[in-house]
């Protein structure tokens, strides 16, 4: 006999909120690890693509640091996204206002056209986000470069959302529970 979803959900609500909290990472290591290998294979059959079937030409002046600039640049977006998922616990329609910001981050990263184009206060802002980085960091390596100061700015901005991320889910956490507004769905 198996029991309906919304007594597992129960359950598992009920056994959480009882049982002491694991850490961030602990929750979020499965998605991280999954988008890491996803994106990884995606743009690497993106790359094979345009090659074996369009004849586009790839060459990457420093193959070592691209192998590292990309799981950097994924890393730091994956980090990015969970210190703006803290708002999730809180809030049951937060994913509306991360739907919002998505473009704009791929905006204002250079993720979709060159910060070159973008008005000049756009620069500062980039900085704090960790994929500004990466992108820069991947250029290097593809174009020539050097993509290692870019590479450790990504890294270490991660480390920085990682801290801000365990810091605010935690927090919010207990606040959704005193206000019992997790919701299931």
């Amino acid at each position: 006999m198996t029991l309906p979803s919304w007594t597992w959900n129960t359950s598992v609500l009920l056994s959480s909120s009882v049982l002491p909290s694991r850490s961030a990472w602990t929750e979020c290591r499965p998605t991280a690890c999954s988008s890491l290998a996803t994106t990884s294979w995606t743009s690497t059959a993106t790359l094979a693509w345009g090659r074996l079937l369009f004849g586009i030409p790839l060459r990457v002046e420093h193959p070592f640091l691209l192998v590292l600039a990309v799981p950097a640049t994924v890393l730091g977006l994956g980090l990015l996204g969970m210190v703006l998922a803290s708002v999730f616990v809180l809030y049951r329609h937060a994913n509306a206002l991360t739907n919002l910001l998505e473009f704009p981050v791929y905006l204002i990263t250079g993720l979709l056209v060159p910060l070159a184009l973008l008005p000049d206060w756009v620069g500062p802002l980039s900085w704090l986000l960790a994929p500004t980085w990466g992108v820069r960091a991947i250029r290097a390596a593809v174009l020539g470069g050097e993509p290692l100061p870019a590479i450790g700015a990504c890294l270490a901005l991660s480390v920085a959302y990682l801290a801000v991320g365990s810091v605010t889910l935690r927090r919010l956490e207990v606040l959704a529970r005193r206000r019992a507004s997790l919701a299931l769905t």
